[in-house]
C-alpha cells in the first residue's frame, strides 16, 4: 500500500511543483539601463521608465531559471504604434534575431499581455529577448514581466478554456467554434478575439480518447482469448466502449447547451433587466435601447435621417423595423425641408455647431434645431425647428 502510494505522489509530483514563475524587469531606476544593447535609439532612464526615442532596437541577454509563455510589456506613456518583439532561438545564428509586431493603442498607461504560446517560432527557452521601435518613436517603458507555466497549470487551465465561452455573434447563427484548448490565462482570455480562435479543438482529444478506448479494449478481448463470434462474450467490452463514447458525448452537450444558455443570461443581464438608458444587446451595443427611446419622435413623422458609422449601415433596417411605417431616410437620399428628425448614432465627426445646425467638419448638414436627448458622447437625438 505505501509503495502505491509513493508511485502515485511520484506521478503527480511533476504537476504539483513548479508553479508559475515570473521574472520582472523594472526600467524605473538608471541600473535598469546596464544589461541592455540599444542601437539607434536614445533610452533615458526616468523615474517613470525608460523614456525611447528614435529608431532602433534593444536587446539583452534573458539569463531566465524557468521558461516563458507569455510576456506582458507596460509603458506609463505610449502612442498608436507598431513595434517588434524580438528573440533568438539558442542554436541558431546570433545574427537570426525573430521578430513579431506589437501594436500600441496609445493608452496612458498601457499594458500589452502577449501569448508567445502561439507562434511556432517561439522558444521558451530563448536566450535573448528585446524589443525593436519604429521611426519617430516617443513613449516611456516602465516594464515587462516573463511569465511561465508548470504542466499541471497548463493542464487545469486547458480544462477551464473548455468551458470558456464565446460571445453570440452574427456567425452564431450559423455555426459555433465549440470547445477550444489552450494552455495558459492570457491566451484563455483572448481566446475568441481573434479569429479563427487559437488553441486545438477539444475534438482532437475526444477523438484520441474514444480510438485509444477501442484499441484497449479490442487488447483486451483477445488478450482474454474471447471467440469473434461469441457474442455474449464480446457483449461487456462493446458495451464498455459504447459507455466511454456516450459519456464523452455527454460532456459535450453539456458544455455545447451551457454555452448556448450564457448567450440567453447575458442577455437577460444585459438588456432585459436594465432599465431604459443602460441596455446593451450583443454587437449592436446601445442602438436598441436608443431607437426605442427615440420612437415618439421617429415615427410622429413619415421620414427620418439617420446616420451610423460606415460598415454597419444594415442597422438602419434594424430601425425601419422597429418604426414602421415611418422609415429612416438613406444617405443616398436628399433631405428635404419636411424631414425634422434626425437620429445620430456612434457619429463622433458629426456635432451641433454654433448656428445650431448639425454639421460634419466645415459641412452644414442641417436647418438650426435642438438636441433633444444625449444618449452617449457620440448618440443623439436631433430635432430640427
Amino acid at each position: 500500500m505505501r509503495l502505491r502510494i509513493l508511485l502515485l505522489g511520484l506521478f503527480l509530483l511533476p504537476f504539483a511543483a513548479h508553479a508559475e514563475q515570473s521574472t520582472v524587469w523594472n526600467f524605473q531606476n538608471a541600473d535598469a539601463l546596464k544589461p541592455w544593447n540599444v542601437q539607434g535609439l536614445s533610452v533615458d532612464p526616468t523615474a517613470e521608465g525608460f523614456h525611447i526615442t528614435g529608431q532602433g532596437g534593444m536587446i539583452r541577454d534573458t539569463l531566465l531559471s524557468h521558461p516563458v509563455d507569455v510576456v506582458d510589456v507596460t509603458f506609463a506613456r505610449s502612442q498608436a504604434a507598431s513595434i517588434a518583439l524580438l528573440w533568438h532561438v539558442p542554436g541558431a545564428p546570433q545574427q537570426e534575431v525573430i521578430q513579431l509586431p506589437v501594436q500600441l493603442n496609445g493608452a496612458q498607461p498601457e499594458t500589452i499581455p502577449i501569448d508567445l504560446s502561439r507562434y511556432p517560432q517561439w522558444d521558451r527557452n530563448t536566450d535573448v529577448f528585446g524589443l525593436g521601435f519604429p521611426l519617430n518613436t516617443d513613449l516611456v517603458l516602465q516594464s515587462m514581466t516573463l511569465r511561465g507555466w508548470s504542466l499541471g497549470e497548463k493542464i487545469a487551465e486547458a480544462w477551464r478554456s473548455i468551458w470558456t465561452f464565446d460571445e453570440e455573434k452574427a456567425y452564431s447563427i450559423n455555426f459555433l467554434w465549440g470547445p477550444i484548448l489552450v494552455t495558459n490565462p492570457v491566451a484563455r482570455a483572448q481566446l475568441y478575439q481573434t479569429l479563427p480562435p487559437f488553441g486545438w479543438s477539444v475534438n482532437r482529444v475526444f477523438y484520441a480518447v474514444i480510438a485509444l478506448a477501442g484499441i484497449a479494449i479490442a487488447g483486451a478481448a483477445i488478450c482474454r482469448g474471447v471467440p469473434l463470434r461469441d457474442r455474449s462474450g464480446r457483449r461487456p467490452y462493446i458495451l464498455t466502449f459504447l459507455g466511454i463514447v456516450a459519456a464523452l458525448w455527454l460532456l459535450y452537450d453539456v458544455r455545447m447547451g451551457s454555452e448556448l444558455l450564457s448567450y440567453a443570461a447575458k442577455d437577460y443581464r444585459t438588456e432585459i433587466s436594465q432599465p431604459p438608458g443602460q441596455r446593451i444587446f450583443r454587437n449592436y451595443e446601445n442602438f436598441y435601447d436608443i431607437v426605442d427611446r427615440s420612437l415618439p419622435f421617429l415615427t410622429r413623422d413619415r421620414r427620418y435621417v439617420m446616420e451610423v458609422p460606415k460598415g454597419i449601415e444594415h442597422l438602419m433596417t434594424v430601425a425601419l423595423s422597429m418604426t414602421y411605417p415611418s422609415t429612416p431616410l438613406f444617405p443616398e437620399e436628399n433631405v428635404g425641408p419636411e424631414i425634422h428628425t434626425w437620429l445620430i448614432f456612434r457619429r463622433g465627426d458629426i456635432h451641433v455647431n454654433d448656428h445650431g445646425q448639425l454639421a460634419q467638419g466645415s459641412t452644414v448638414l442641417s436647418p438650426p434645431g435642438r438636441t433633444v436627448m444625449q444618449f452617449d458622447p457620440t448618440s443623439f437625438l436631433f430635432l430640427t425647428n
